[in-house]
């Protein structure tokens, strides 16, 4: 059976996608590259429909069909392959396969595929004689990674000590297997890419160990500890150890240091005290004339004033005390207060405490739920006017709040950009305020616990979110991409997408900045001419405001005709003469390609802006960051083609 194909243009619309030419026709065999892997936009319609549009010779004949014109396997999967002779005279038995790249998959003499390694590859099955082929597209999909064992969940330091951590990827045979290191917060620990890393100030936060493909991640905490508070003989190690966990204190004194000895300050005991209460807002601030707006401890005071926790000093000059040790029936009765004043049932029998004084009530509190047993000297008195050391503050606040243990629990991770983070938590509030995971902003609403992003969910520097879009999406809604942006495709070669009046007119009507690009099959220098001509007629008289682009891709079609593609000196050429004649009608334009292509095949055309696809782990998330690398950057296709633009489109130029 025989079918003939005209050339026609009126019936090579009407007629059978060819599923196979003359062996003798076909390009010679090229390497695929690992950039064709990196290409955003699957064009697979309007690639067999150009293949129909221009076939190879006047008339041909259909002798072979492989069964499978698509085929996705993962790695170390099989498949096989079959043919359907068409043509008389052909003995199935005597087809030859034989594949573009065997380092992704392999073929026996039987059309049995094996796959070894993600990557598209083309298989061919060639009759005896040579006279037909057929092709099949073989898609393999890696293998990811399911999980990440770390070598240690939890981890104690001192400050300006190192480690080594190791991280490895299960499964065994994912596919990438490396890890990505980074830590949470870097004034706490550095960690570079080899898994070591570095105490550079008390505190504690998580090191991440994140799967190369970004599907899996293992974290460890690390708590790096004062170089003064590290010895677990004394009295206050594990207040000390309890409140760095627990975010109540950073250390003073520099170099790493808490200062045990040192006298606490009145302010430092506020602080402590509102850290541990979530680090509220206060409803109003304090109008003390020692403290400023600017001074560290302004929101601490503030609250604990609204709070009746101090009053600031009884002597009328409206001042709280800056840089007075506090002592320890002051230190007690701010615990108090903060407690919400409990009444004790019995009282202190100290002898240095005045039952008449504003502090007997605290203390006898404070001895009767053990925070205190008073000075251990022997002489039954709690220690009147005695001067408290920050390690006394630490460990007064850490027998009152025991119920506060510290373990992975009190940790909740959040996730950013498809990474997992750890954040401490109290009563189902974040507590460390303000924080920055990953290039996110976020902050703690003070009512709700809930986080909130303060910036764009991918980086500060995103200028606004949208969609690319096509015939292939289907009748979208697209109402609800208003207030970002969409680039619509208008053309594949010199053919009309048949929703780009639809798409732009919805657009305008909805006040919706868009873009168009044009989907490349130019063979020739002609034929890119031509596509710029083409789309420059379907946009006339629309409000083009972010841009015409050409999307130029690897492909079969072009593969099968253009002598050693991918080839950079046409692809450069082919993007230089149609974005020259765009620009040259007033129209912004720019290049869209693959990360890879536009480092290996699109040359000296930085006077034309990038619009980039790279996906990274293809789950809808927004992995890589490419800000200064491109002006809008394809980050995803799931379930929808997603951009950023990392750049102000007004500002966007045509210069180098």
């Amino acid at each position: 059976m025989k079918l003939k194909l005209l050339l026609s243009t009126a019936l090579a619309l009407s007629c059978l996608i060819p599923v196979s030419v003359k062996a003798e026709e076909k390009p010679a065999e090229e390497e695929l590259t690992e950039m064709e892997k990196q290409i955003g936009h699957e064009n697979a319609d309007e690639t067999a429909y150009m293949n129909s549009m221009n076939p190879v010779s006047d008339e041909e004949d259909t002798g072979i069909a492989i069964t499978d014109s698509y085929v996705e396997l993962s790695v170390d999967s099989s498949r096989q392959l079959n043919v359907e002779v068409l043509a008389e005279g052909i003995d199935r038995s005597q087809i030859e396969w034989s594949v573009d790249d065997d380092s992704i998959i392999t073929i026996d003499e039987n059309g049995m595929i094996n796959a070894h390694s993600p990557g598209r590859a083309t298989v061919r099955a060639v009759s005896e004689d040579g006279e037909y082929y057929d092709i099949c597209t073989v898609e393999v999909i890696p293998v990811y990674s399911e999980s990440v064992l770390i070598s240690y969940d939890e981890l104690e330091m001192v400050y300006g000590e190192t480690h080594q951590l190791s991280a490895s990827v299960e499964p065994a045979n994912a596919t990438l297997t490396g890890v990505r290191w980074s830590s949470n917060d870097e004034d706490v620990v550095t960690v570079d890419q080899s898994g070591k890393i570095k105490a550079v100030g008390p505190g504690t936060t998580a090191v991440t160990a994140a799967a190369e493909d970004d599907n899996s991640a293992a974290n460890c905490l690390v708590t790096v500890l004062f170089t003064d508070a590290s010895d677990e003989s004394r009295y206050f190690y594990e207040p000390v150890y309890w409140a760095l966990r627990h975010y109540v204190t950073n250390g003073y004194g520099g170099a790493g240091k808490f200062s045990p000895d040192v006298r606490c300050t009145r302010e430092q005991i506020v602080s402590f005290i509102w850290r541990l209460a979530g680090e509220p807002d206060p409803e109003k601030y304090t109008k003390f004339a020692d403290v400023k707006e600017t001074d560290w401890y302004y929101k601490a005071v503030s609250w604990a004033y609204e709070k009746n926790i101090t009053y600031g000093l009884n002597d009328g000059t409206n001042r709280f005390g800056v840089g007075m040790p506090c002592t320890r029936e002051m230190c007690i009765t701010f615990l108090h207060r903060a407690a919400g004043s409990p009444k004790p049932s019995e009282h202190a029998s100290f002898a240095d405490v005045d039952s008449s004084r504003y502090y007997y009530e605290p203390i006898s509190w404070a001895y009767e739920t053990d925070i205190t047993t008073g000075l251990n000297d022997g002489t039954n008195r709690f220690g009147i006017g005695t001067s408290c050391t920050r390690a006394m503050v630490v460990s007064f606040l850490y027998r009152q709040y025991t119920g506060l243990s510290v373990t992975m629990d009190t940790f909740e991770t959040v996730t950013s950009n498809g990474r997992s983070y750890l954040v401490y938590k109290k009563d189902g509030k974040i507590l460390k305020k303000n924080f920055k995971l990953d290039q996110v902003y976020y902050q703690v609403d003070p009512q709700t616990g809930e986080i909130i992003h303060t910036q764009n969910l991918f980086t500060d520097e995103i200028y606004m979110e949208g969609v690319d879009i096509s015939e292939h999406n289907g009748e979208l809604d697209l109402s609800q991409f208003e207030g970002g942006f969409a680039i619509i495709r208008v053309a594949w070669g010199t053919h009309e997408d048949i929703l780009a009046k639809r798409n732009m007119d919805l657009c305008e009507q909805l006040k919706i900045p868009y873009g168009v690009y044009l989907y490349d099959y130019a063979l020739d220098d002609e034929q890119a001419e031509s596509e710029a001509d083409y789309i420059l007629e379907l946009i006339k008289g629309r409000d083009i405001k972010l841009g015409v682009w050409f999307d130029i891709e690897n492909d079969s079609y072009k593969a099968s005709r253009i002598p050693g593609w991918p080839n950079a000196a046409v692809i450069s050429r082919h993007c230089a003469i149609f974005c020259d004649k765009v620009a040259a009608a007033g129209y912004h334009t720019g290049i869209y390609t693959s990360y890879y292509w536009f480092l290996d095949y699109v040359k000296g055309l930085n006077r034309y802006d990038k619009w980039t696809a790279h996906w990274g782990y293809n789950d809808g998330s927004w992995a890589v960051n490419l800000n200064g690398k491109c002006n809008i950057h394809q980050f995803t296709s799931n379930p929808i083609d997603r951009n950023v633009f990392y750049t102000d489109p007004n500002l966007m130029s045509n210069e180098d």
